[in-house]
């Protein structure tokens, strides 16, 4: 099965401002895989929280307090987070499970600084990421966390190596390295042959394994998959 390991990332105890960027500093941050193994633990709500009983610790990577999000169309009100409180900690595996339609999108998207929720927090490592302003949850994210859509999301007039360096785009390093970069990931995911081939030219399962390598290939400490694997076949 697919599965993002661990990296040696830039680390943080606290995130400071200064003007539109963040510095981090200690801590380092591992990557969230989505696999399925341990015990249930049911939370607020119609999603479950699937998690291996054997990775504890008294500090927690990612908090979730209180959460709510609603939407809001005319009269009609849709309630696709209900009051959710759960944790993840420092090097677990979590899958999160529940019927279509149940928030389960959303809830990565609020977790990933990409949908500010209703009400709630979401903690990283104590860092409230709905605290801070938009471009500084922009660098967060560029940084932090690489997220794998469910719909892939690949620019279509941009080749599968063109699309695997957009998140290199803002990290000031040489046009030689992100290239570099990219193609080590493409090896990884069986596309080596077709890294200038666009979007359309490639079959459903080809295009999911380029939306992986685009989460992958900045090295993110956490990794946001929305059903990362549901177009790969079994090899």
């Amino acid at each position: 099965g697919w599965r993002v390991c661990r990296n040696q990332r830039k680390s943080w105890n606290d995130f400071h401002s200064h003007g539109r960027g963040i510095e981090p500093s200690g801590k380092s941050l591992p990557c969230v895989q989505g696999q399925q193994h341990g015990s249930q633990r049911s939370i607020t709500g119609t999603i479950k929280i699937q998690r291996d009983d054997n990775m504890t610790q008294a500090r927690h990577l990612i908090e979730i307090h209180g959460l709510k999000k609603t939407y809001q169309s005319g009269d009609t009100r849709v309630d696709a987070i209900k009051e959710m409180d759960f944790f993840i900690d420092d090097e677990e595996f979590i899958t999160i499970m529940g019927q279509s339609g149940s928030g389960k999108s959303t809830l990565l998207s609020v977790m990933g600084a990409l949908n500010h929720p209703t009400e709630g927090k979401v903690l990283v490592d104590s860092l409230d990421l709905y605290a801070l302003s938009a471009e500084q949850r922009a660098d967060f994210r560029s940084e932090y966390i690489g997220f794998i859509f469910q719909s892939f999301q690949l620019i279509p007039y941009l080749t599968v190596l063109e699309n695997i360096k957009l998140p290199m785009a803002v990290t000031g390093q040489k046009k030689k390295v992100k290239n570099q970069m990219a193609l080590d990931v493409i090896d990884r995911v069986g596309l080596g042959a077709k890294a200038h081939r666009l979007p359309d030219q490639l079959s459903g399962g080809e295009q999911e394994r380029v939306a992986i390598a685009r989460a992958i290939v900045n090295k993110p400490p956490i990794i946001l998959a929305d059903e990362p694997t549901g177009n790969l076949d079994s090899t």
